[in-house]
């Protein structure tokens, strides 16, 4: 029980899915230990009884150790220190975690009331958008790609995603292209290719994360 609760403390796992059980899950190792510790101590032999504890203590030692390790790691990480100090803004420390932080900060101070943004590739974290958004892979499919697929030309794409309400679209570039090359055949590449160049216009880039503005006409 007690490995248990190293491996959720220590793995990529969001530790807030799991932080209900953590207390359970620390009583239950405790009572574990116990019942270890009497187990060896009704061995009849000295030498038993002796390791019997060395090798418990060993093995809180190895989950402490995971434990402190873990933590000095998240500490390193996260530098609370250069924050607290004023070294660095709440916007820059933000950044420095959170790439996507820049478009969201324009998107909310420079985007109308009623935008409706679609989140490509932006890792499901809108929590900082102060706009309506919509999650590209929401429901484990892809508006993108249905409304591509759709399309015969790129006015219809444009027509797509107005259709579902999307004013703007905010995507890190780099993996939608990425993506683009498994998820589309050359046709349909290539009907995005013409979306973007004539139904949308970039008004924001950063970090590899594009803002841009949908429109209904070619650009003249």
């Amino acid at each position: 029980m007690l490995f248990l609760i190293v491996v959720l403390l220590t793995t990529a796992f969001r530790i807030r899915y799991v932080a209900p059980v953590i207390p359970p899950l620390v009583l239950l190792s405790v009572f574990g230990l116990r019942k270890m510790i009497d187990a060896f101590e009704t061995w009849r032999t000295g030498a038993s009884r002796t390791v019997g504890p060395v090798v418990v203590l060993i093995v809180m030692f190895l989950a402490l150790y995971m434990n402190v390790r873990y933590i000095v790691g998240q500490y390193r990480y996260v530098e609370p220190l250069s924050y607290l100090a004023g070294n660095v803004s709440r916007d820059q420390y933000i950044t420095r975690y959170r790439p996507e932080y820049p478009a969201m900060q324009y998107i909310n101070s420079s985007l109308p009331a009623d935008a409706v943004v679609l989140f490509v590739f932006i890792g499901d974290r809108g929590y900082y958008c102060d706009r309506k958004y919509v999650l590209d892979m929401a429901y484990n499919r892809s508006l993108m790609q249905e409304v591509v697929g759709h399309a015969g030309r790129p006015v219809d794409i444009f027509l797509g995603l107005r259709d579902k309400g999307i004013t703007h679209l905010l995507m890190h570039s780099s993996i939608f292209s990425t993506w683009a090359e498994s998820a589309f055949d050359d046709r349909s590449r290539e009907l995005v290719r013409c979306f973007f160049q004539q139904h949308a216009e970039t008004i924001f880039s950063q970090s590899g994360y594009v803002l841009y503005t949908l429109r209904s006409t070619p650009p003249s």
